[in-house]
């Protein structure tokens, strides 16, 4: 049994401050086996995180992106998304063999169910910044959908990694296991943590956005963006 969490963030998040070996080390904590750093509008964490692959650890590169319709993840990516429309960043995503996987679907979603699913192939069914409210809304979503669902912490801070997992029955030992095991769906899975929404995880990131770019502005800009769901 090999379990994963699918929504980190590191220090090439304008609002988190997380080093690759800390990440491991937390993760390893918590008895998980790797982690896909999705850093905002960019895959510079997610290559450099595979320098600290191992033969019982492994990174995944993933990236976050804001679109038009919502934010998407693009999962074991090579090429950095550089669109915000939502159709163009599914075609880069796609265009690299990538798995298109929806965050947090009950915040800011403005997709119709058919966009989703004739455009998502990975929902995550919980979020660990999410109330249980969102994501049981998430998690009916992806059942309603019969899409493959999995489950991220969204960690911007070392402590949040992990707060939620993916547990898989079968192992897995390599990148193209996991993506088969992620995408079918008769694979069995199983999510522990439930999620929680804490204001203060909120006010650390967007402090460190502002600290991180000089600018209170994104301090004003995030907290709105946080708190105002």
């Amino acid at each position: 049994m090999k379990s994963f969490d699918f929504q980190v963030h590191s220090k090439f998040s304008y609002d988190s401050m997380n080093k690759f070996r800390n990440i491991k080390k937390q993760a390893l904590n918590r008895k998980i086996d790797g982690v896909a750093i999705t850093d905002h509008e960019t895959i510079k964490g997610g290559l450099e995180s595979k320098k600290y692959n191992d033969d019982n650890f492994l990174f995944i590169t993933g990236q976050e992106i804001s679109t038009n319709l919502g934010d998407v993840i693009g999962l074991m990516l090579s090429d950095n998304v550089n669109s915000s429309n939502f159709f163009e960043v599914i075609d880069e995503i796609k265009a690299q063999d990538g798995i298109t996987y929806l965050p947090h679907p009950s915040r800011k979603m403005k997709l119709t169910r058919d966009e989703i699913k004739s455009n998502i192939d990975l929902v995550e069914a919980v979020n660990g910044r999410s109330t249980p409210n969102e994501n049981r809304y998430s998690t009916k979503l992806a059942l309603d959908l019969k899409l493959p669902y999995a489950s991220g912490s969204d960690a911007h801070t070392i402590r949040e990694i992990g707060k939620v997992k993916t547990l898989f029955s079968e192992e897995i030992g390599s990148e193209e296991e996991l993506r088969k095991n992620l995408l079918d769906s008769s694979k069995k899975r199983r999510i522990l943590g439930s999620g929680s929404y804490n204001p203060i995880n909120h006010f650390q990131s967007s402090l460190i956005g502002t600290i991180k770019t000089g600018n209170i502005k994104e301090f004003a800009k995030g907290i709105k963006k946080k708190l105002i769901r």
